[in-house]
């Protein structure tokens, strides 16, 4: 008696996985992966355009982008999602390109508070001590502190720069 062979999988097998695999493919890391937003913004991926715009628009309300601020973690987020081919160069939500970004700056006492918007979802607020330009080394001194996202973006404040 001969002793059968063992079969080969089937060819279809291979090809399934394969659309497994594509069907779990990696998704971009999106604005409620990293900001406390609501659901419309929350579903939306960091684009290299929003990014961008965020910062544009930070460093002409600042005069510069702030370290760890919300621009400077879109742009990391934004170049991680481009390199792993998830969004292209050109991509922009929906969000940033109809409602774009803004950056408020409201004096409180002898502070600044700082807070920064994609569309009406507020992505970063923090304070500042307001410090008079008289020494410039004197503004290099103060720490920005993170406290807790209002709801909505202060779309009215004084000092408001929209991008």
């Amino acid at each position: 008696m001969s002793q059968q062979q063992p079969r080969r999988r089937p060819q279809l097998i291979d090809d399934d996985e394969q659309l497994l695999q594509h069907h779990h493919q990696p998704e971009p890391i999106k604005y409620g992966d990293v900001f406390n937003v609501s659901d419309e913004l929350a579903s939306k991926p960091i684009t290299p355009k929003d990014a961008a715009m965020m910062q544009a628009t930070e460093n002409q309300a600042l005069g510069t982008t702030q370290k760890g601020g919300p621009a400077a973690v879109m742009q990391s987020v934004a170049t991680a999602n481009l390199s792993a081919g998830l969004v292209n160069r050109d991509s922009i939500s929906d969000v940033a390109r109809d409602q774009g970004m803004s950056v408020s700056e409201t004096k409180v006492g002898n502070n600044r508070l700082i807070t920064e918007c994609v569309g009406r979802e507020v992505v970063g607020q923090f304070v500042e001590p307001d410090v008079p330009m008289k020494n410039p080394s004197l503004a290099l001194e103060g720490e920005a502190v993170t406290i807790p996202f209002p709801s909505r973006c202060p779309h009215l404040l004084k000092n408001s720069f929209v991008g």
